[in-house]
C-alpha cells in the first residue's frame, strides 16, 4: 500500500442535486460594498459587468455545442425514448455550471454493445466540453480489490482526463466500489470538475418503473450481502445522485456510424480552441462529413 494512501472519509449524505440548462445559472457577482469614491465603485461595477457578460457568452457557446452534439448522437439512436437526451445533456452541462460538483450519468439496459457505444460517444462529447479532449474507460477487470489502491491509482488520471467511463458497474468488485463513496460525493469530492458515465447491465426493467428506484434496488441486491448498511446506503445515494436513463438495444448497422463519429471527433482534436471548445462551425462541418 503506498505511503500516501488517501484516508477514506464519510461526509454527510449530500442533498438532491440540481440539473439545470440555464446559461444565467451561475453565482452572481455582488457589487462593491465599500469604497472611498463613487468613481472607484462605478469602475469596479463596470468591470465586473464585463466579466458577467463574457461568462454568459462562454456558457451560451458551450450550451450550443453540447446541444448540437447531443442532437447528432440522438439522430442515430433510433430506439431510445425522446426524453432521455435532455436529461443526459443536463447532466453534462451541470458540471460546467457547478465545476466543484461531479456529474454522474448511469446508462442501464440489457444490451452491452449499445450501452458501451453510447457511453463512449457521451465520453467524447464530455471531454470536449470540459477541455480535456479525452476520457478514461475502465472495465471490472481494471479495478484492484482494495479501496485505497483504487483511489491512489485513479485520482490522478481522473483529474487529468475529467471524464471516466465505468463499464458494467455491478460487476466491479465490492472493495473497489467503495471508492466511489469518495469520488461521487457531490459535496466534498476527491476530484472536482469530473463526469462519471457508468453502464449497468441488467434485465427486468419495465417502462412503468421509476428509473431511480429500479437502479437503487439493483445496487442494493448486488451489494447488501457484502457491505454494512451504514456504508451501503450512502454509497447508493452517491452513485444515483445524477442522471439515470434506460437504454434500449440498437441494430448493428447503427454502430458503423458511431465509430465514424468517433473517428471524425478525433480528427478535429487539433482544431479545438485554447479553452478546449469545439466551435459550432466545426461541428457543422462534422455533420457534412457524416
Amino acid at each position: 500500500m503506498p505511503n500516501d494512501q488517501v484516508e477514506i472519509f464519510k461526509p454527510p449524505i449530500p442533498k438532491a442535486r440540481r440539473s439545470i440548462r440555464d446559461t444565467n445559472a451561475f453565482e452572481e457577482i455582488s457589487p462593491c460594498k465599500t469604497s472611498n469614491s463613487l468613481s472607484m465603485k462605478t469602475e469596479t461595477h463596470e468591470s465586473r459587468g464585463v466579466l458577467v457578460k463574457e461568462k454568459q457568452i462562454h456558457l451560451t457557446e458551450i450550451n450550443n455545442v453540447l446541444d448540437r452534439s447531443i442532437q447528432l448522437i440522438q439522430s442515430q439512436f433510433h430506439n431510445q425514448k425522446s426524453n432521455i437526451w435532455n436529461d443526459i445533456s443536463a447532466g453534462i452541462y451541470d458540471v460546467v455550471l457547478f465545476p466543484a460538483k461531479p456529474s454522474i450519468i448511469i446508462l442501464f439496459g440489457n444490451e452491452t454493445e449499445t450501452l458501451n457505444c453510447l457511453a463512449q460517444l457521451l465520453g467524447q462529447v464530455s471531454g470536449k466540453i470540459l477541455g480535456s479532449n479525452d476520457y478514461l474507460i475502465l472495465t471490472p477487470e481494471d479495478f484492484p480489490n482494495d479501496v485505497g489502491q483504487v483511489i491512489y491509482r485513479l485520482k490522478k488520471p481522473i483529474t487529468q482526463k475529467k471524464v471516466i467511463i465505468i463499464q458494467d458497474l455491478l460487476n466491479v468488485n465490492t472493495e473497489a466500489l467503495k471508492a466511489f463513496h469518495n469520488f461521487c460525493d457531490r459535496e466534498k469530492p476527491l476530484v472536482e470538475n469530473a463526469v462519471y458515465i457508468m453502464t449497468v447491465v441488467v434485465d427486468g426493467y419495465k417502462p412503468s418503473q421509476r428509473e431511480l428506484e429500479f437502479i437503487e434496488k439493483q445496487i442494493f441486491k448486488r451489494l447488501s450481502n457484502y457491505m454494512d448498511k451504514d456504508i451501503l446506503d450512502p454509497l447508493i445515494t452517491r452513485l444515483t445522485d445524477g442522471t439515470i436513463v434506460p437504454i434500449l438495444p440498437e441494430s448493428n448497422k447503427d454502430f458503423q456510424w458511431i465509430w465514424r463519429f468517433l473517428q471524425i471527433f478525433k480528427k478535429y482534436n487539433n482544431k479545438i480552441d485554447a479553452s478546449g471548445m469545439i466551435s459550432v462551425m466545426l461541428l457543422n462541418d462534422m455533420f457534412i462529413q457524416l
